[in-house]
């Protein structure tokens, strides 16, 4: 056999393979193409069927008396007297028909050549701003329309402030509006009746100190009623300042106990937890407290560790985040060899309050003003003990690694010869930002 000639056998069966492939896709193609054309037939015969287009006047019912007519090309100085609202004949879906609103369409009148003062009528263009929609024509065809002189003249914007600001919250100073003047332009018997231009403001929900709030500018006539006149802004912007008559603070807990514990026993320390509240109330009360104390604990005879859940003290008109806080006391036998010198004398305990130093707050901070002390619990023999004052005891808080807020401090303790330190509770300390 011919190799040549096998060769373009091959090639002529491998090239109508190849065609025969291209017709059968093309044929997928185009068996897709008539579907999806088909279904869109469907599609649209469904919708002819179940909401077909249908013929009407809109707007339909009370609620709006027809579609506004805007002048356009008016001459400067002059102004159209409003003419008559159109109604527009449509063709929609009538599932659509119902919903159109006078917003859907635009109805204008070309000024440009009429005469001022005389009336004339004018031929009226409408436009449909839906798609779907087709305007076929409106009645009135044609309206009448009266060029007049304009009348212009400034008012201050007046603020008329309505509903209240939440409560704790004052304004400290008059608001203020921008722009301050506006120019009010309409026919000369309308501009007459003008007594104020307003912006209507809200209180409602304001709480920032500088609170900005936009609204729409209204000219009215003296007994409140809207003029329907032309202003040179739409509207306006007015500046409230606030301020909070209601502060929060966060204060620290101060734990007190009653009685004594079992006679050897002492109370070496006690917690509170958390051991700050957060208080609200009338600014100038919460400036001035001092302290937020805690329920007693009666250690009367105890032997052993107390924990028990106490409430939190508050003053009047005043409002913490929490009711109840835990306190921990702590209560082990007394040792006194711990002096520096040993005695054989009765052995006692007693817990002391004793106003600190602090150490060197770090840059930046300093010490809120609160009168602090420190809980110093000591032992040592009764008769010293009984001779003690707070005033012969030194207390350092330091305040190393501190940070702005509230937080607990240790503190150093140095006792009088003869008397055994226990323990010292920590020290909640404000530190604030420096002035």
């Amino acid at each position: 056999m011919n190799p040549l000639r096998s060769l373009g056998r091959a090639g002529s069966i491998g090239w109508n393979a190849a065609m025969a492939m291209l017709g059968n896709v093309t044929g997928h193609w185009a068996l897709a193409l008539f579907s999806l054309v088909a279904a869109f037939g469907v599609w649209f015969a469904i919708q002819d069927i179940e909401n077909p287009r249908v013929e009407g006047l809109v707007p339909i019912g009370d609620t709006e008396q027809g579609v506004r007519v805007e002048a356009l090309n008016v001459p400067d100085g002059y102004i159209v007297v409003d003419p008559q609202p159109v109604h527009v004949k449509v063709q929609a879906r009538q599932a659509d028909l119902p919903q159109l609103r006078a917003g859907d369409f635009k109805a204008t009148v070309d000024v440009e050549h009429i005469v001022p003062g005389a009336p004339a009528s004018v031929i009226v263009n409408v436009e449909a701003r839906r798609n779907g929609v087709t305007v076929l024509g409106v009645e009135p065809t044609s309206v009448d329309v009266t060029l007049v002189q304009a009348v212009e003249k400034e008012f201050p914007v007046q603020i008329n402030l309505t509903g209240r600001l939440p409560d704790g919250y004052v304004q400290t100073d008059e608001p203020s509006v921008d722009p301050a003047f506006v120019q009010v332009t309409g026919r000369a018997e309308l501009v007459d009746t003008v007594a104020t231009v307003d912006v209507d403001v809200s209180l409602s929900g304001a709480r920032d100190s500088t609170t900005v709030v936009p609204g729409d500018l209204v000219a009215r006539t003296a007994s409140g009623n809207p003029v329907a006149v032309a202003l040179s802004q739409p509207g306006a912007k007015v500046t409230l300042k606030i301020d909070q008559t209601f502060s929060q603070r966060s204060m620290p807990l101060t734990p007190s106990i009653i009685g004594s514990p079992a006679p050897g026993y002492i109370v070496t320390n006690i917690a509170v937890d958390p051991p700050v509240v957060v208080v609200t109330g009338v600014k100038g009360v919460i400036d001035s407290l001092q302290q937020i104390t805690v329920e007693q604990v009666d250690v009367t005879a105890a032997t052993n560790n107390i924990i028990q859940t106490r409430q939190v003290q508050r003053p009047p008109n005043v409002a913490a985040d929490r009711q109840t806080v835990l306190v921990r006391v702590e209560i082990r036998a007394i040792d006194c060899t711990g002096g520096v010198t040993p005695t054989s004398a009765p052995c006692g305990s007693a817990t002391f309050f004793v106003a600190p130093t602090f150490s060197p707050a770090p840059v930046g901070l300093s010490v809120d003003q609160a009168p602090y002390l420190v809980q110093v619990h000591v032992s040592g023999p009764i008769a010293q003990l009984g001779a003690l004052k707070p005033t012969d005891f030194k207390a350092v808080v330091s305040l190393a690694g501190g940070a702005a807020g509230t937080l607990s401090y240790p503190a150093t303790v140095t006792a009088p010869t003869g008397v055994k330190v226990d323990s010292v509770d920590p020290l909640p300390v404000t530190l604030k930002a420096s002035p």
